[in-house]
This record gives C-alpha cells, sequence and structure tokens, in this order.
C-alpha cells in the first residue's frame, strides 16, 4: 500500500524541505535564485555531507561526548589524528575558496554554510580542533561572520536551556 503521508527523517532532508516550505519567509537567500546558484549551494552541501561531516563528526564525539559518557570509550590517538588530517584537508580547500568570497557559494549566506555550524561550534570549544580552523585565515573569518549571525546566537542560548520536563 502507497503511504500518502511519507516522512522526511534525514536532517538534511529536513532543512531543504523546511527552506522550501517556507522559502517565502525568513532568509530568501538560503536556497538560492536560479539553476546555478542553486547548483552551487547543492554542489558546497555535498562537500559538507561528504568531506566535513565524516571527520568532523568523528572527531566531535571522540572529543566532546566520549569523555562524559557514563563509561568513557576512549578513542585510540592515531582515531584522533586520523580524523584531524582529514578535516585539515577540507578546512585547506575551504580556505581557498573563501579567499575570494564572503560565504561558501559566494556573498550570500546560504544552507551550505548552516549546515557547517553545529559540528564547527563543538569543534570550537576544543583547543585541539579550534587551532585547525584558526590556522586558516579565510576559515577563521568566515566562522567569526557565521557565528555571530543573530539566529546563531538564539539557537546556542536554546541550547544552553535544560530540557522541558514531560
Amino acid at each position: 500500500m502507497l503511504n500518502l503521508n511519507p516522512t522526511v527523517s534525514e536532517s538534511r532532508a529536513i532543512c531543504r524541505h523546511i527552506v522550501d516550505k517556507f522559502k517565502n519567509q525568513g532568509n530568501k537567500d538560503l536556497m538560492g535564485e536560479g539553476v546555478l546558484e542553486r547548483a552551487l549551494i547543492e554542489q558546497w552541501l555535498e562537500t559538507e555531507s561528504h568531506k566535513f561531516d565524516p571527520p568532523s563528526s568523528e572527531l566531535v564525539f571522540f572529543l566532546a561526548v566520549a569523555p562524559s559518557l557514563p563509561e568513557p570509550e576512549l578513542p585510540p590517538t592515531s582515531a584522533i589524528e586520523e580524523s584531524k588530517k582529514k578535516l585539515e584537508k577540507v578546512l585547506e580547500v575551504y580556505d581557498h575558496r573563501l579567499a575570494d568570497n564572503q560565504f561558501l557559494t559566494g556573498s550570500k549566506f546560504t544552507l551550505a554554510d548552516l549546515f557547517h555550524l553545529p559540528n564547527t561550534e563543538q569543534l570550537m570549544r576544543i583547543d585541539e580542533t579550534r587551532n585547525l580552523f584558526e590556522r586558516h585565515g579565510n576559515v577563521s573569518r568566515w566562522w567569526k561572520d557565521v557565528s555571530k549571525r543573530e539566529s546563531w546566537e538564539k539557537v546556542i542560548q536554546i541550547a544552553k536551556q535544560p530540557p522541558p520536563m514531560a
């Protein structure tokens, strides 16, 4: 039987759906205008998903989540170093791209920038990963710009609140 009420469960797909559904509200540039701009945004969304997210998520887990678990499972140093090397390569590409652009896709803040915020926020709180970003002047400038956006600052304030009691 055909499910007439599909469920979207993947975070990137949910974001795309929300941006499309509410495209006439809020930041209208998130998915771009025109085919070429949208294609460029999609290209950077794929880069985030396949190149940035894997090593950054591993580092967030290894360095921020795992140590706070009830029975911490410390990863081998080699796994951490390998993730750092992978992230460093990605940040080199980003630094080059951001040399001539305010944001990853050009002069506008888009979903491509937004998708990087959660992991980057966590990694900027950890000394040994913050320096990976700070070594790249253009990436560091980009992070200062995007992390000071009023909407992101609101997200950070909400995240600091205790969860509601059921």
